[in-house]
């Protein structure tokens, strides 16, 4: 298994950003990462479309970013290089928050 979400709750409203966006907040575990990122939909995440994905704690040092070309989220190691191959980053219960619509 490669990644495993649970939603805790949305986060806010996000009335400053036009087209309806909204943060939704959720547990995120990173099992066995995959080069060139990991599945992930916006319907996965009863969205439309995901604009972006905010690591808030428990990251261990890793950051995210979504890749809406491909519907994948990438992860990096601190200096900007994404996780090795069949790697477990030990992301483990970290909270991100995911934007979009």
């Amino acid at each position: 298994m490669a990644l495993t979400l649970s939603y805790s709750k949305p986060v806010i409203p996000v009335p400053a950003i036009t087209g309806g966006r909204r943060i939704i907040e959720w547990t995120l575990t990173v099992g066995t990462y995959l080069t060139n990122g990991i599945a992930l939909a916006p319907s996965d995440v009863g969205m439309v479309e995901i604009d972006g994905v905010i690591g808030v704690n428990g990251c261990n040092g890793y950051t995210f970013e979504y890749d809406q070309t491909n519907d994948k989220l990438l992860v990096f190691a601190s200096g900007g290089t994404q996780a090795t191959n069949d790697a477990d980053p030990g992301v483990d219960s970290a909270t991100i928050w995911i934007i979009g619509s």
